[in-house]
Order: structure tokens, then sequence, then C-alpha cells
């Protein structure tokens, strides 16, 4: 192993423009780059019921944020994880949920800007079964997202008016690029 004298360096990085060094915002996003940003909602021990039409609306079972670095910030409060850094991020999720009996319900990521949600087409279906079943489903996709994007999960019912009960669930989102 080389010991480096005090002088020497192990690597030099330029900013876009050529030069050396970065601005404070530029080292902010290289390190979030490397680092990674990160945040998560939580639904844990049954997160309520809610009875959706066939229009989607947001799922308001969420009752705990998870973990979060800077950049994102989970809110279980307005079931949305804001987003501070525009770039491409991976949404993963995961439901268990009873409800209403042989129902079909469709749960979406969605976006939002200035409160005007957005479906990312990431999404998954699942159908309930016989009485007393907990049904559970995933999705998992990349989204790109801007700055001060909100993100939170939409829930439909295929019929409308069926009752869904988030019994747990994670919302993760990291950004990747």
């Amino acid at each position: 192993m080389k010991t480096l004298a005090d002088n020497e360096k192990i690597a030099v990085i330029t900013n876009r423009s050529g030069e050396q060094g970065f601005s404070q915002q530029e080292f902010a996003q290289f390190v979030n780059a490397i680092t990674g940003e990160y945040g998560e909602l939580i639904t844990a021990n049954n997160g309520g019921n809610q009875t959706p039409g066939t229009t989607p609306v947001l799922s308001t079972q969420w009752n705990a944020n998870g973990l979060s670095s800077s950049g994102i910030t989970p809110d279980h409060t307005t079931d949305t994880i804001a987003i501070s850094n525009a770039g491409i991020y991976r949404a993963h999720a995961q439901f268990s949920f009873s409800g209403t009996v042989n129902a079909e319900f469709v749960l979406e990521l969605y976006s939002s800007l200035n409160d005007t949600p957005i479906a990312t087409g990431i999404k998954t279906i699942r159908k309930l079964g016989g009485g007393g079943d907990v049904g559970s489903c995933s999705f998992i996709g990349y989204v790109q997202l801007l700055e001060n994007d909100e993100i939170g999960v939409f829930v439909n019912s295929i019929a409308g008016g069926q009752q869904i009960v988030i019994e747990e669930a994670r919302l993760i989102i990291d950004r990747v690029v």
C-alpha cells in the first residue's frame, strides 16, 4: 500500500465547465450521487380502511415515516414523499391488504407538481379471493422526477366503492441518477 504525501492527490475532479472543484450545489449533487438519496413511507399493523371508487384517489393509509436521507422527505400525514432534487428514481412498494370479497384493486405510483397528480404507469393489480383473505402485491420501476415533485400511491377498485384495508405496506424511493 502506498502512502500519499501531503501534496499528492487521489483524484482530480472537474465540473461541467472543465474547471477543477465544485460549487456548493455541485458538491451536494456529487455526494448524493455517490451516497444516494432515499426515503420510505410505512403502514404497520393496519392503516385503516378506504373505499375508493373507479377513479384513482390518494391512498391515505400510511401511518409512519421510515428511513430517509437529505433530499427526500416522507410525510405520512400527507401520504406523500417530497423530492428535492431532479433525477431518475427507483420506486418499490409492497402491500398486504384485505377488503371486500372478490374485489379487484389497482395501486399505482403517481407524481405531482403543484397538486396535479400524474400517473407513472408503475402499478400493480390484485384481486382478493374469499372472505378473510389478505392479498399481497408489489410494484417496482424507474421514474423521472423533478425538483419539488411529490409522489404517492393512488388506489382504485375496478368495480368502484369497494373497501380496502392496507394491513402492512412500504413505499421506498431511492435516487439512482
